[in-house]
């Protein structure tokens, strides 16, 4: 199992709480500006997750962490 953090390349969601604007880079490998929806933090199973397309810089990680926190009370 791991913790995913859904993506959607509709900005206007970047108008809810808990959710936070990631630029496309050569390392995250995406193709558009997305908006990480950290309010849909959710369990999958490995198995139901595709191949790796790039990864996700620190300063995205470092924040996305910061809204779990906040998110979850902790």
């Amino acid at each position: 199992m791991r913790m995913v953090v859904p993506l959607t390349s509709n900005l206007s969601a970047g108008r809810f709480p808990f959710t936070l604007r990631i630029d496309p880079s050569p390392t995250n490998g995406l193709l558009n500006p997305s908006i990480a929806l950290v309010f849909q933090l959710c369990a999958a199973d490995v198995t139901h997750l595709g191949n790796v397309k790039g990864q996700l810089e620190h300063q995205y990680i470092n924040k996305i962490n910061e809204l779990m926190r906040q998110m979850l009370g902790l």
